[in-house]
C-alpha cells in the first residue's frame, strides 16, 4: 500500500494499554513514525502529541488553538481494561532503568505492587484517576478508540472475529483496504515492553486485597470505558468479570461511531497561543508558530512582511518552537556570562591556574 494512500492520524495512548501492539498494527497497514504533530502532517504517517511519547492527556486539547490539526485528522485511541493495565503496570516500574523510581517498588511482589498502584496517596495517585486522565478521548468525534482487547487476537488471549470487526472497523474509516492476513501479524512479542500481553491477566496476579482495594475506589471510570467494575457482595464475596465482560461493553459503539473531522480554517487570523513563554509570546499564523518578544508590544501579524515574519523563530510544531526558544536563551545567557568573565582581570585566573576564553559561545579551560 502507498504512503499516498494512508491518510495522516495521530497516536494517543494510555500507559500500559498496549502502545506497541498499537504502533505495531499501523507499521503493518504501511504507516512511518512522522514524529510531533505539526502544521502540515504528511501522508502515510502517524504522528503523536508530544516529542517523546503517545500518552497525552485530555486535557492537552483545552491547551491548543481551536484550528489545531489534531482536530483535522483521524485519532487513533487505544485503552485496555484497568486491570490488566495494573499488572502489566507493576512489572514495568519495578527494573532499574524502566523508571526514575523504580526502586520504590524494587522490594515488593506482584502483588504488593499492584496493591499499592490501585491508590498509592505517595507516588503515583489512584489507578482511577491515572486513567481518568486520557479517557476523555474515547468521546472525542475524530477518534477511533479501540480497546487492547479488540486488537490483540486469539495469541493474547482475545478472539480473532472480535479482532477481525476491529481491523476492518479501523481500515473502513481510515478508506484504506485491509491487508491480507494482518491479524495473525500484529501480535508482537519483541516489543520492548512486552511482558505476557494476555487478556485477563490479573485473574492470575491479583489477591484478595487487591481485588478489596480496587472495589473501594469509585467505580466510575471502569463503567466510562465499558468494563465491569469490580464489586463485593453483601456477604463479602469478589463478583469478578465473566470471560465476555473482560471486553469493554462500549466496543460496537466505537465501531459504528462516524468521523467527526473539524473543517474550520483560520490561517489569516492570528491567534495568541501563548503568553511569556521565555519573554516571548507564541502566535500561530499561516499554520506556522511565531514567537515575538514581548518587547514588540502588540503586532498585528497581517501587515509584516515576508522578511519581517523570516526574522522570527518559528516552527510547525509547539515543541519545536520551545526547544529553538530554549537554545536562543541559553546562548544568550552563555555569551553575557562569558563576556563578564573575559572583563575580569587575567590575573585572577591566573592565580587558579586557567586561561578562559570565549570561542564560538563555548568555554574552553587550558591548564598551564
Amino acid at each position: 500500500m502507498s504512503l499516498e494512500s494512508l491518510p495522516p492520524i495521530a497516536v494517543v495512548s494510555i500507559p500500559k494499554a498496549g502502545t506497541h501492539l498499537l504502533i505495531h498494527f499501523l507499521e503493518l497497514l504501511g504507516y512511518r513514525r512522522g514524529g510531533c504533530l505539526g502544521m502540515n502532517p504528511v501522508e502515510g504517517h502517524w504522528y503523536q502529541l508530544s516529542e517523546s511519547h503517545t500518552h497525552t492527556i485530555t486535557g492537552w486539547l483545552g491547551t491548543i488553538e481551536p484550528y489545531h490539526p489534531v482536530t483535522k485528522i483521524p485519532v487513533l485511541f487505544m485503552y485496555r481494561n484497568p486491570l490488566d493495565m495494573l499488572v502489566s503496570e507493576a512489572s514495568y516500574v519495578s527494573v532499574d532503568g524502566n523508571t526514575a523510581f523504580w526502586s520504590y517498588f524494587a522490594n515488593m511482589t506482584l502483588a504488593e505492587s499492584i496493591y499499592c498502584l490501585i491508590d498509592d496517596l505517595w507516588m503515583l495517585s489512584s489507578i482511577r484517576q491515572r486513567v481518568a486522565s486520557y479517557i476523555g478521548w474515547m468521546n472525542i468525534g475524530n477518534v477511533i478508540a479501540v480497546s487492547f482487547e479488540e486488537l490483540v487476537g486469539q495469541p493474547g488471549g482475545g478472539n480473532d472475529e472480535v479482532q477481525a470487526k476491529a481491523i476492518e472497523s479501523i481500515c473502513l474509516k481510515l478508506g484504506i483496504r485491509v491487508p491480507y492476513d494482518l491479524g495473525k501479524r500484529i501480535f508482537n512479542e519483541n516489543s520492548p515492553t512486552f511482558r505476557k500481553g494476555k487478556i485477563g491477566s490479573h485473574r492470575s496476579a491479583f489477591d484478595e486485597k487487591c481485588y478489596r482495594r480496587f472495589a473501594g475506589l469509585d467505580q466510575d471510570f471502569m463503567q466510562f470505558m465499558g468494563y465491569k467494575s469490580v464489586t463485593v457482595s453483601e456477604d463479602g464475596q469478589i463478583i469478578e468479570a465473566t470471560d465476555e465482560e473482560l471486553y469493554s461493553s462500549r466496543i460496537n459503539e466505537f465501531r459504528d461511531r462516524p468521523l467527526i473531522l473539524s473543517t474550520a480554517e483560520n490561517c489569516e487570523m492570528p491567534y495568541l497561543v501563548a503568553s511569556d513563554v521565555f519573554d516571548y509570546n507564541v502566535v500561530l499564523f499561516r499554520k506556522r508558530y511565531y514567537a515575538a518578544r514581548r518587547a514588540m508590544g502588540d503586532v498585528d501579524f497581517r501587515t509584516l512582511s515576508e522578511e519581517d515574519l523570516a526574522a522570527m523563530p518559528s516552527s510547525e510544531n509547539l515543541d519545536s518552537l520551545r526547544h529553538i526558544l530554549e537554545g536562543i536563551i541559553a546562548a544568550a545567557t552563555s555569551e553575557e556570562t562569558m563576556a563578564k568573565l573575559n572583563e575580569a582581570k587575567p590575573a585572577f585566573f591566573a592565580q587558579h591556574g586557567h586561561n578562559i576564553k570565549l570561542f564560538m559561545m563555548r568555554k574552553f579551560c587550558c591548564y598551564f
